[in-house]
């Protein structure tokens, strides 16, 4: 699709939303609904099962932040495996929230080695354009969490995999 635009002499979805402040806005208030309605499933399967418990609250915590958990099936299993891990969790969500810039995507995800067995935490920061800037927020954020993961059983990677919110 993208080629065929390119090709019909259109400009890339990217250079439009960077150069239409309205529709960027647009485009943030679609991706708002979306975060909203990841927090009703949560909240839903939540009440269905009875309460919450204190890796379900975290999760709900993170997502009221406005941090995206895409499978929150797994994070919570890796959660419920490393319990000693949920007030890492909590914490690095408050210090990513209040450090990012205005248009970063925040998101909770079980990052899962192809090659090795090994699986941990990683809250990706994701953006529309990558600058220096943005290895000294991943840098302020892990310096806030740095002495909460000595000794845990699990681990959380703040990192960015430079793909752009979505």
């Amino acid at each position: 699709m993208a080629g065929e635009i390119r090709q019909m002499g259109w400009p890339s979805p990217a250079v439009i939303l960077r150069n239409d402040p309205d529709l960027r806005e647009v485009m943030w208030g679609v991706l708002r609904i979306a975060m909203k309605d990841e927090r009703d499933v949560l909240d839903r399967a939540l009440t269905s099962r009875g309460g919450a418990d204190e890796t379900d609250n975290v999760l709900g915590s993170v997502l009221r932040r406005g941090i995206s958990i895409p499978r929150p099936d797994e994070v919570r299993a890796y959660l419920r495996q490393h319990p000693d891990m949920v007030p890492v969790v909590e914490a690095a969500g408050a210090a990513a929230v209040e450090r990012v810039q205005e248009g970063t995507q925040l998101s909770l995800e079980l990052y899962q080695d192809p090659e090795i067995e090994d699986e941990h935490l990683a809250l990706y920061l994701r953006q529309s354009s990558y600058d220096v800037s943005v290895l000294q927020t991943l840098d302020e954020i892990r310096s806030a969490c740095q002495g909460k993961l000595s000794g845990k059983s699990g681990r959380l990677c703040v990192t960015t995999d430079f793909r752009p919110p979505g």
